[in-house]
């Protein structure tokens, strides 16, 4: 059957008779017309089954495949945030090791500087005790405290002549900084000779 023959017979359909939810008895009736075979018209069906359900495996594929894209860029972005705090704690960690590292000196320094000014030990000793707090610091400090005064120092000044006070501003100063306290400041602190 040729074309032209085919157009003639869809004529003797009527209008609107082929719509897109044509019954099987339609498209049997269509398919006598048209002098198809009758289970053709089955296949048709069939065909067309299998082309729906093909369309939608093919728009879930392509909706797990936006999915992932969405996924692997969430996976990006978490990759980047990750390595900058990463970083960023890295900058910390050696932020705070400066940090202890310059309170270790400064604690060194101040309990070596009290106790050789309260002539505990000899300024010619300052690096062994040094190296000493290095190794031990709260050892160091108890041998420090535990040493007997071997220097004296007088201070040479203007005053009344009259008694000073046992604890002064600047010995609790002193005692701040050595993070001692007054009791025990007062063991270190050298003795004054009495003014009589």
């Amino acid at each position: 059957m040729d074309l032209k023959m085919i157009l003639a017979k869809m004529e003797e359909l009527p209008p609107g008779f082929l719509q897109q939810n044509t019954t099987t008895e339609q498209k049997a009736m269509v398919a006598k017309v048209l002098g198809l075979r009758p289970e053709l018209s089955k296949e048709i069906d069939s065909l067309q089954q299998e082309i729906k359900h093909g369309e939608q495996i093919i728009n879930l594929l392509e909706t797990v495949n936006r999915e992932l894209r969405d996924a692997n860029d969430l996976v990006r972005q978490e990759r980047k945030r990750t390595a900058a705090l990463a970083a960023q704690i890295e900058g910390l960690q050696l932020e705070l090791a400066t940090a202890r590292k310059s309170e270790h000196t400064l604690r060194r320094s101040m309990a070596i500087e009290g106790a050789m000014a309260m002539g505990r030990i000899f300024p010619v000793n300052r690096e062994f005790w040094e190296q000493q707090y290095d190794k031990d610091p709260e050892g160091t400090m108890r041998t420090l405290a535990s040493l007997p005064r071997s220097l004296m120092f007088d201070e040479i000044g203007v005053g009344t002549g009259g008694e000073e006070p046992e604890f002064t501003a600047a010995d609790a100063k002193v005692a701040e900084k050595l993070e001692l306290t007054q009791e025990d400041y007062r063991k270190f602190k050298p003795e004054r000779p009495k003014q009589g």
